[in-house]
């Protein structure tokens, strides 16, 4: 097996913290393929619920039933836009709405990439917000009442949305994003949602092993092969979908020295 890597170094700097504190919470670890639900729940207040079909109008009547004031209100977005996932967060609590008619290995990753997102985005803000400034801040953070010019000009509230957080999972990543921003944000919270799916260390130890039987048997073995026998494992092991489980497995694979070739970038690598 290969040694001499730290692969804690891989991660994005307060990762590793999210994710011993989210499991610490919830008491115990979630065996492979996790779900994430049920510790979530544990760890957080924070409830998944399956809708089908979820679109802006099930977002919008969601939060109409409840007297929660929202940007959907007003948007002239198409009403019949399909989405993967949602993450409302309001008052300290949040939901996380999920498309029940999606396959498993996509609900699961939704799931994540949401809780990701209620973890960087809103609640480590939060409590930043108020261990800074005192509780007196919680409604001002709530929308309750507008920020004073000091809470205003304070920059842990230029890290996070006053009143309603919410975050829409687009169904697919073909429209692109409309701010670097914004893609940062995305990407973090795959990455932090792939710690919790299939932790670093864990998923090292499994393309180490891989490697190691590779290079024992003495035949040469072309990267487009460890690339998909290694996806293969992972989408097996993780329960991630394939179109997550691809990157994830050439990021680990290049960490580990294995890099595509010519013949590779040609697809004549197999």
């Amino acid at each position: 097996m290969m040694r001499g890597r730290n692969n804690a170094t891989w991660l994005e700097a307060g990762f590793a913290k999210h994710v011993d504190e989210f499991w610490r919470l919830a008491g115990e670890l979630e065996p492979f393929p996790r779900r994430l639900t049920g510790p979530a729940s544990l760890a957080l207040p924070l409830v998944v619920r399956e809708l089908s079909p979820l679109t802006l109008d099930d977002i919008r009547l969601w939060l109409a039933t409840r007297n929660i004031t929202n940007s959907l209100e007003d948007a002239k977005w198409d009403a019949n836009r399909r989405l993967r996932g949602c993450l409302l967060a309001y008052r300290g609590s949040a939901f996380v709405l999920v498309d029940s008619s999606d396959p498993d290995d996509e609900k699961r990753f939704t799931v994540a990439h949401e809780l990701a997102h209620f973890l960087l985005d809103y609640w480590e803000p939060r409590l930043r917000s108020i261990a800074t400034l005192g509780e007196d801040i919680i409604p001002a953070l709530d929308g309750l009442r507008p920020p004073t010019r000091t809470e205003r000009l304070h920059a842990i509230l230029s890290t996070m949305s006053l009143g309603l957080h919410m975050d829409l999972m687009e169904r697919t990543s073909s429209g692109g994003y409309t701010s670097q921003a914004t893609l940062v944000a995305e990407e973090r919270a795959d990455r932090l949602a792939l710690e919790l799916l299939a932790p670093t260390a864990d998923a090292w130890v499994v393309i180490s092993e891989m490697l190691d039987a590779s290079n024992a048997s003495n035949t040469s073995t072309s990267y487009a092969s460890l690339h998909k026998h290694s996806t293969e494992i992972f989408c097996q092991r993780y329960g991630l979908p394939e179109e997550q489980a691809r990157p994830y497995s050439a990021w680990l694979l290049k960490k580990g020295g294995h890099s595509p070739g010519f013949r590779d970038w040609l697809g004549l690598g197999d």
